[in-house]
């Protein structure tokens, strides 16, 4: 597998396309399913009901749109989203790629490219029972 480069900020642009996906951990190679919620060439973002450790090491599976391909990459968990937002639905777990082979990348890239952007949600945040705008 191939190292993903990083950089401060985004350097590609994510795709807001639903796929199915599943997350292994380290940790007892617990399998984990849910959806994305949108995915780039250094990462995803996904629904899922599973508990996980920001920094925790993971290989994800993601099936492609066409139903029959599947892309694995290696990585790490760096952000458990939930209830911050009012529009928020359950748990977010975004997934950094540390590796993905050039095949399995090539692939995640043309099965995504024409998906729009994911809209932003930024708005009104939640505090415990506060709530400001």
């Amino acid at each position: 597998m191939t190292p993903v480069a990083r950089k401060k900020e985004r350097t590609s642009t994510r795709h807001h396309v639903a796929l199915e996906c599943q997350l292994f951990t380290e940790l007892g190679s617990r399998g984990m399913k849910g959806t994305t919620l949108d995915v780039s060439e250094t990462g995803m973002r996904f629904r899922s009901d599973a508990t996980v450790t920001v920094g925790e090491p993971v290989v994800v599976s993601l099936g492609l749109p066409d139903g029959s391909t599947f892309v694995d990459a290696e990585g790490r968990v760096a952000r458990v989203e939930e209830g911050l937002r009012e529009a928020d639905d359950g748990r977010a777990i975004s997934v950094e790629f540390t590796a993905i082979s050039e095949g399995d990348l090539a692939k995640l890239v043309g099965a995504t490219a024409h998906y729009p952007e994911p809209v932003a949600r930024r708005g009104v945040f939640r505090l415990g029972e506060r709530r400001w705008r």
